[in-house]
């Protein structure tokens, strides 16, 4: 099984007075699984294709920017065995 996803966040305002912005960013992940046999499985996972840097939380307070940042591009692979 193989999969593409998107995540987006748009743009939202900073502050209480609605003066700043941030941006907003879009995110692509991937999967895929593979049976090696039929008791092994591979299961891939990539967040976070393009590498792109983006916010989890961005807010304005105190006169400054505060940008919380989000994980960079992440791989996962796990292992699976089907005890019989």
């Amino acid at each position: 099984m193989h999969g593409l996803a998107v995540e987006s966040t748009g743009r939202y305002f900073l502050d209480a007075a609605n003066s700043r912005r941030y941006e907003g960013h879009t995110l692509w992940h991937a999967s895929a699984s593979y049976d090696l046999d039929a008791r092994w499985r591979l299961d891939l996972r990539l967040r976070n294709l393009t590498g792109e840097r983006y916010a989890e939380r961005a807010d304005y307070a105190f006169g400054n920017y505060r940008y919380f940042p989000g994980a960079g591009r992440t791989v996962f692979v796990s292992l699976g065995y089907a005890i019989p």
